[in-house]
């Protein structure tokens, strides 16, 4: 029973430990995003994946028609309004249906949504999918993508997954001239961190 204790006390103190080099590791996140934009340069319509602290990825479409980003990597995804509602990774698949309108969640006129979720690999069947969005800032800021100012508002969403215990918050930066996506982080899966996403 000591040891046990022991043990609990010494990962206490290692995660305490942690948390400067976790803001140290966000700090240089930052270079490594402006490091692939840079070197991204030359690919039109483009946006760009974060699913770890060092992991960016960019993405593109095959044509002006296709829903769906991809590159050379076992990823790919669609965006739906303001939210990716399609994410594949290797064999595993989440689909989203996402019928919720950004004027809708701007008037206040629910307290909730309830859509639907499905996972693919294993087949999960149709889940219900419970939000709770709000406001939580507006102003203006720069695009990541193109270092342009953006009005803008940032949606928090509470999400529920009843039947499997998936919970979370998402965010959604959104711009108000044409309520346009322009970054994300959103939760794909119950067994990984959210994915940061930059559209502009």
């Amino acid at each position: 029973m000591t040891t046990l204790i022991k043990i609990f006390i010494i990962l206490f103190l290692f995660s305490c430990n942690l948390v400067p080099e976790i803001q140290s590791l966000s700090n240089t996140s930052l270079s490594s995003l402006e490091q692939v934009i840079k070197e991204s340069n030359n690919v039109n319509n483009k946006v760009i994946l974060r699913h770890g602290y060092f992991n960016y990825s960019v993405f593109s479409k095959r044509s002006v028609d296709d829903e769906i980003w991809s590159n050379d990597s076992s990823t790919s995804f669609e965006i739906c309004r303001f939210k990716i509602c399609f994410f594949k990774q290797d064999i595993n698949e989440l689909i989203f249906e996402n019928s919720i309108s950004i004027n809708d969640i701007i008037e206040n006129k629910k307290d909730f949504y309830k859509t639907y979720v499905r996972f693919n690999n294993p087949e999960s069947g149709t889940l219900i999918y419970i939000s709770k969005f709000k406001i939580i800032k507006e102003g203006q800021m720069k695009g990541f993508l193109d270092n342009k100012n953006y009005p803008y508002i940032l949606l928090e969403e509470n999400f529920s997954v009843p039947k499997i215990r998936w919970k979370g918050v998402n965010y959604y930066y959104i711009d108000t001239d044409n309520f346009e996506l322009i970054s994300l982080s959103q939760s794909v899966s119950p067994f990984r961190k959210n994915v940061t996403l930059y559209q502009k």
